[in-house]
């Protein structure tokens, strides 16, 4: 599932004597967390969250939280996501919960994700608030396993939506608009199950390593290429790009590197080439 994002209205004024850091560097978060340098967007929103100014310190809770999920540091995640929801403006309390449902999805609570997302359509408005409610309902499919299927299809039913990294859109903050640029994991579908089918998906999935997501095809390229000394340094195939189709109908190029038959395999190279800006996903029709 994925949160967005990017350049956003600055509404937020100082005083001569305000102690707390600027709105600049919520500023400066969004914008690296367009480029894709997490790191420096977590530092960034971090300074944010510490204004004295509630709005600026929970919009910037939520983007710091958003590159620490970037970054598979959960926990900080968690702790940023919540601080967001509690946020005096509607719009970012929303985001919030969307961001906490996603961290609850990667925890394989899908109950608990569902909730959240119930909570973020609550706060959401217009379109924003239903692809909350379908998020919510998707969750909440997984977490209830088919009632004809045996307990031994129903186990393998559970490998399929823990791996199952499908892309996807979900609400972002009001004052953002849509730009794409990280990998993203999003709350699968899961498939028609019989008794033997769940064994067959498993066994046929494959994995990559994901490096983004981008309207152009040349921001892709430009990704892919800003990767190659990495990659020839740990012996990784080069990086590609592929078109893709979100659930939404939009079109994107994915930055993806090489093709594995296991999570395992995959995450080797990626430990491999020492970025923290990957992530390994499934492979999964566009």
């Amino acid at each position: 599932m994925r949160l967005i994002v990017t350049a956003f209205p600055l509404l937020l004024g100082t005083s001569a004597c305000e102690t707390t850091p600027p709105a600049s560097s919520f500023s400066a978060a969004v914008s690296r967390y367009e480029e894709g340098r997490y790191e420096m967007s977590l530092s960034d929103g971090q300074a944010a969250a510490r204004s004295d100014d509630a709005t600026l310190a929970s919009q910037g809770a939520l983007v710091a939280g958003m590159s620490a999920f970037k970054l598979g540091k959960i926990d900080l995640a968690e702790r940023l996501a919540q601080r967001a929801c509690a946020s005096p403006q509607q719009e970012t309390a929303g985001s919030g919960w969307v961001l906490l449902g996603d961290i609850r999805l990667s925890q394989r609570r899908a109950s608990d994700a569902a909730a959240c997302f119930d909570k973020a359509a609550a706060q959401l408005t217009g379109a924003d608030s239903a692809r909350a409610s379908e998020c919510a309902k998707r969750a909440r499919a997984l977490g209830t396993p088919p009632a004809h299927a045996s307990a031994r299809a129903d186990a393998a039913t559970a490998k399929v939506v823990e791996t199952d990294d499908s892309e996807t859109t979900v609400p972002a903050p009001p004052w953002v608009q849509s730009k794409p640029t990280g990998p993203e994991a999003a709350p699968p579908t899961a498939p028609a199950q019989t008794s033997s089918a769940p064994k067959a998906v498993v066994a046929s999935r494959e994995y990559t390593i994901r490096a983004g997501s981008y309207q152009s095809v040349d921001a892709a390229r430009k990704r892919a290429d800003s990767l190659a000394s990495d990659l020839k340094r740990a012996k990784a195939p080069p990086a590609r790009v592929d078109p893709i189709t979100t659930v939404k109908g939009e079109r994107l190029f994915a930055v993806r590197i090489g093709s594995w038959g296991t999570r395992a395999d995959a995450e080797r190279v990626m430990n491999a080439i020492g970025r923290r800006d990957l992530m390994v996903g499934a492979i999964t029709p566009d």
